[in-house]
């Protein structure tokens, strides 16, 4: 029964994956993206403060800083 329910639960989360997909609808989890939000849309938006950060990070490994040398 187990495996059944397991494969009943994996077949409707690839339905509503192709769904999403076919509706323009991204599986990103904006919530765990330092830079970016979601408005009341669906539609990522950037966050200025964070996209700041973001900004240095990326400059900082293009001058080749890492985790290491911090």
């Amino acid at each position: 029964m187990a495996e059944g329910e397991s494969e009943n639960k994996s077949e409707a989360m690839k339905w509503s994956y192709k769904r999403r997909f076919s509706n323009g609808i991204a599986l990103c989890p904006t919530w765990a993206l330092l830079g970016y939000t979601t408005d009341d849309y669906g539609n990522m938006v950037i966050v200025p403060e964070e996209a700041e950060i973001v900004r240095y990070i990326y400059d900082s490994f293009m001058e080749g800083w890492g985790v290491r040398q911090y």
